[in-house]
């Protein structure tokens, strides 16, 4: 686990100073906007620069910063570029269906890169899909691991279409990634469907309780069990999207900028990095939405006792340093390998030895 044992290093990242710029909440009409701060000192160690915290209300957003990093190697569309482009095909495994494996195809000339936690719209359910994994032009036909985000359907949505298509077994992309580090690690670590939908209905419940403000038509019921519909739910994304319109902008004009981590309530959550800055500026706005999930689900009423810094993103990643780690090699040449600690999990994909993107989850 070489290249995982050396993550510590890569982020050593002192803590920021007692000086260090933190985004400002105006006051103001609802909803506040807040402004990004100037920017700041970055915290330099091992190649790695880090920037932030950049705030608003529950949510603080750190970027990592990767000075002469060189452009990306390769050309990766992601999920919702391929199904905008038309060349990533996602169906129902077998003609019955399967509830824990897709069948993914890339028709088209460029790689296709999907991330573990992007949901997908449609079918008998809507899924989400359960690892890294990389589609090579004309892929052909190829399974992938999933998790049912839609507890008790099992039929085709009925007046719905995924993708431009009104068939059961076709699938279209989601407006939001599984938000919170709890469903992440049901994903990713435990692979239990139980728990996905444990966890699923905990987060519908916090999302459909946050966003209601008089409970209107747009306010998806507590019981709803679709993660996927409850997500985008006109409340819900009126809500997420104060977060989101606050801090987009923070990668703007930024071109060393290979990865995010963030804090909720005071308290890290999750780390992301990639291998290079162009897939992180296609993925950023995912990332953010995903972010702003999870602090939505957990905002109260009172605003966060302290506010993360760079030691605790540092505290984060080094908590795993004595975890017990396995690897497992996944089809076109893709490895994952897993550090599995008390209080940390982190996931690294490789394709063909290259680093392609590191995960680090709070437990």
């Amino acid at each position: 686990m070489k290249s995982l044992a050396c993550v510590a290093l890569v982020l050593s990242l002192a803590a920021c100073g007692p000086n260090q710029p933190v985004a400002q909440t105006m006051p103001g009409p609802n909803p506040p906007q807040t402004t990004p701060a100037p920017e700041p000192p970055k915290i330099s160690a091992g190649g790695v620069q880090l920037s932030g915290p950049y705030t608003h209300a529950n949510l603080s957003v750190f970027l990592v910063h990767k000075p002469g990093v060189a452009k990306d190697v390769a050309n990766y569309l992601t999920l919702e570029e391929a199904f905008a482009a038309k060349t990533l095909q996602v169906t129902e495994k077998g003609e019955g269906g399967q509830v824990n494996t897709l069948e993914v195809e890339n028709t088209g000339d460029q790689p296709v890169y999907l991330q573990a936690g992007d949901t997908v719209k449609g079918g008998k359910q809507d899924r989400t899909i359960g690892i890294d994994f990389l589609l090579q032009p004309k892929s052909g036909k190829q399974s992938v691991d999933a998790f049912c985000v839609e507890p008790g359907r099992w039929q085709g949505r009925a007046g719905a279409s995924a993708g431009g298509a009104r068939y059961a077994n076709v699938f279209g992309a989601a407006q939001a990634p599984v938000a919170t580090k709890e469903q992440k690690l049901a994903v990713k670590l435990d692979r239990d469907q139980s728990k996905v939908w444990e966890e699923g209905r905990k987060v519908n419940k916090d999302l459909a309780e946050k966003s209601a403000s008089g409970r209107g038509a747009g306010t998806p019921s507590p019981q709803l069990d679709s993660y996927v519909l409850t997500a985008e739910a006109p409340n819900v994304l009126a809500k997420t999207s104060e977060y989101t319109e606050a801090l987009l902008k923070i990668v703007d004009v930024k071109e060393d900028v290979v990865g995010m981590a963030f804090a909720v309530n005071g308290e890290p959550s999750t780390i992301e990095i990639y291998g290079g800055p162009a897939l992180f500026k296609k993925l950023w706005p995912k990332l953010l939405k995903g972010a702003s999930m999870e602090a939505l689900s957990k905002k109260t009423d009172q605003a966060p006792a302290r506010q993360a810094s760079a030691e605790d993103i540092k505290i984060l990643m080094t908590q795993a340093s004595d975890g017990k780690t396995s690897t497992r090699d996944l089809a076109q040449d893709v490895k994952l390998e897993t550090i599995d600690a008390a209080k940390t999990a982190i996931f690294e994909t490789r394709v063909k030895g290259e680093f392609l993107h590191r995960q680090v989850l709070s437990k």
